[in-house]
């Protein structure tokens, strides 16, 4: 492995990230109005960790004296909803998660607390809470239990998850914080080389499985599949779906304005100013983990307008200077004159252009939409989800209950 520099110890903003901010770029912020709705959630708290068990409110006082502390340890946290599959599917996925964070714990004398988000829509919020009940008590079951928060809230949208658990227990004395996604399957051993991984990058890095997608048999998942593959630039960053995030660069939310976790914390750790800006992003390719590409059309159309728009958010959210590292040496890599040609064969680079171009154009009236209706005063309310079926590698496709057109927490 060559040496790489030192990451910069991460800062928040002290400025005004839009002060330089052009007329097109303040229409089009203000043509995205989701309002506050992520960050003042509140959430129902239950702990168990082998004595009485606790129980409480995100917002009361001594919440946090209730929340145990891994010191020097691992916080994975598993968000999900009631609606994303069937209680088997989920307890699958759960014993998948614990066999994983074992082999850390034995491989490393790790010590994990599993936090365990429950969302839930209006009146589903007993099925919610029973189904959150089954999976402490089965997490509580296993052979080597860690000791395990479980949160109750209103959905959608994963962040409010992350932004409750994180206000509650980020930065408190354990060393990492694992981020999932409640239908990834991890390889054996993989958590095991992630956690080396990040104390090799001091603890300062987010540090992500290697993703591979797996399609769904159809003509469009492989094409899903083909179209990740043709375009991927030389840094990949990690994801959301697996990765280890230092506990200081969750002392912040998750700003509601943003479109994900994962590409919220990705533009935070971009140091534009840097050789290597993204030297504080690292995938590990000895640890892998697997995800599931959608098979038909609708979906993968949805997934793809969901990925271009929170793309979108994050260059208006973030400095101007971090989109524009990330839009000339990842989004639009290969894209030249804009951004460099790219390494390979011609043929390559014409197929690459080719797409980045398309990629551009789609970017470009997503942007244009939010532009015209911050100008006609009309902004954009809600996030375009990515909605879907529930298809893990855990779960055998036979067993499988296909839930689709749910709103993925």
């Amino acid at each position: 492995m060559s040496p790489r520099p030192a990451p910069r110890a991460h800062a928040p903003h002290t400025h005004d990230p839009h002060a330089g901010d052009g007329p097109l770029r303040r229409l089009a912020r203000r043509g995205w109005q989701p309002g506050d709705v992520v960050t003042r959630r509140v959430a129902e708290v239950l702990v168990e960790d082998g004595s009485a068990r606790r129980t409480g409110r995100s917002d009361d006082p001594g919440v946090h004296d209730l929340v145990p502390v891994p010191v020097d340890g691992l916080v994975a946290l598993l968000p999900t909803y009631v609606g994303r599959c069937s209680l088997d599917e989920h307890l699958v996925e759960l014993a998948h998660l614990l066999g994983r964070l074992h082999e850390l714990r034995t491989a490393r004398g790790v010590a994990c607390t599993l936090w365990i988000g429950m969302q839930h829509g209006p009146g589903q919020e007993g099925d919610a809470t029973a189904r959150l009940d089954a999976l402490v008590a089965h997490a509580r079951a296993h052979a080597d239990p860690p000791a395990v928060v479980g949160l109750l809230l209103p959905g959608p949208v994963k962040v409010a998850t992350t932004n409750v658990a994180t206000a509650l227990g980020a930065d408190r004395g354990e060393r990492a914080w694992l981020l999932l996604d409640d239908d990834v399957a991890i390889d054996p051993d993989a958590l095991v080389r992630l956690w080396d991984r990040f104390t090799a990058e001091g603890g300062r890095a987010v540090v992500g499985a290697r993703v591979e997608y797996h399609p769904e048999p159809s003509r469009w998942s492989h094409l899903r599949a083909w179209f990740t593959r043709s375009t991927q630039p030389p840094h990949r960053l990690p994801f959301g779906c697996c990765e280890l995030v230092p506990p200081a660069v969750l002392r912040e939310p998750v700003p509601y304005r943003a479109a994900s976790d994962d590409g919220a914390l990705q533009f935070r750790m971009i140091d534009p100013g840097s050789d290597e800006p993204f030297a504080r992003l690292v995938v590990d390719d000895s640890a892998r983990c697997h995800v599931v590409v959608p098979s038909q059309p609708g979906g993968l159309a949805r997934r793809q307008r969901s990925a271009v728009f929170g793309q979108v958010v994050h260059v208006l959210e973030y400095p101007r200077a971090t989109g524009a590292v990330y839009l000339r040496r990842q989004l639009f890599y290969g894209l030249w004159p804009y951004a460099p040609w790219g390494r390979g064969p011609l043929r390559d680079g014409v197929r690459r252009w080719s797409i980045k171009a398309v990629l551009l154009a789609w970017f470009g009236a997503e942007y244009g939409v939010l532009v015209a209706r911050g100008a006609v005063g009309r902004p954009r309310r809600w996030y375009p989800g990515r909605r879907g079926d529930f298809w893990s590698l855990t779960v055998p496709r036979s067993d499988a209950t296909r839930h689709a057109d749910r709103r993925a927490a």
